[in-house]
């Protein structure tokens, strides 16, 4: 059964991607924003609050339920991601799990035209990628307690998130494998917290950091790298 919505012939059109929630640009370089973190810290209520420009990405799995195809993701046929790898319109893409999903060099092109701060939303292989494909790249890894809390106490709140959702066992079983390795991680510029029920305390950090950052002289102008660059 193919996604929903209209798929391309050819992948020059929608497909090569836009970004949400444009603003006006401010002075200072632009500030890419890359969060990650495993899946149940509440990456997107909180990226939502920030209500700062965000990249959509491509996927070729089917939408879950909730999500709009041009508003979450670009829904695509696995045929015409090939086609998207074939010609090169990735500026990051990888397999996840039984899908892949990736971004396109035209949105990221775009955003960082247009001098506004946006924000990207990935894995911990996608941050990875990022600090090389996009210098200039702020990092954040988000996490549901404190870092120097144990592994056990993330798991047991991770647990505790994803069950008061409902999510089935085999998906609590691969989040507590990525929280595993988001815990082990100490690449980031930053890690904020994102307490359970206090989400307003992580979004205020991550305004901290944008601001910050905007105006950070050691930042140089972030750019985009093709890959073998």
């Amino acid at each position: 059964m193919a996604p929903p919505g209209r798929v391309p012939q050819t992948p020059d059109l929608r497909y090569l991607g836009r970004v949400a929630h444009e603003s006006s640009p401010r002075a200072g370089f632009p500030v890419p924003l890359v969060v990650h973190g495993a899946g149940g810290t509440g990456k997107d209520f909180v990226l939502d609050q920030l209500a700062l420009a965000r990249i959509i990405s491509v996927t070729d799995r089917h939408p879950r339920e909730g999500e709009r195809d041009g508003r979450d993701y670009y829904f695509v046929h696995p045929e015409m991601f090939q086609t998207l790898i074939d010609c090169g319109a990735f500026a990051e893409w990888a397999p996840v799990l039984r899908y892949s999903k990736g971004t396109t060099r035209r949105v990221i092109e775009g955003a960082l035209a247009s001098g506004n701060d946006f924000v990207i939303k990935t894995d911990i292989q996608g941050a990875a990628t990022w600090r090389t494909r996009l210098p200039g790249c702020v990092t954040v890894r988000l996490l549901g307690l404190p870092s120097e809390r144990s592994l056990e106490e993330h798991k047991d709140d991770l647990r505790m998130r994803l069950a008061h959702r409902d999510a089935p066992a085999h998906e609590v079983d691969v989040r507590l494998m990525e929280l595993e390795a988001e815990y082990a991680t100490g690449c980031d510029d930053y890690t904020v917290v994102n307490p359970w029920g206090a989400a307003e305390s992580a979004v205020a950090n991550l305004r901290s950091i944008v601001a910050t950052e905007r105006l950070n002289p050691l930042r140089p102008a972030p750019r985009l790298l093709l890959p073998g660059a």
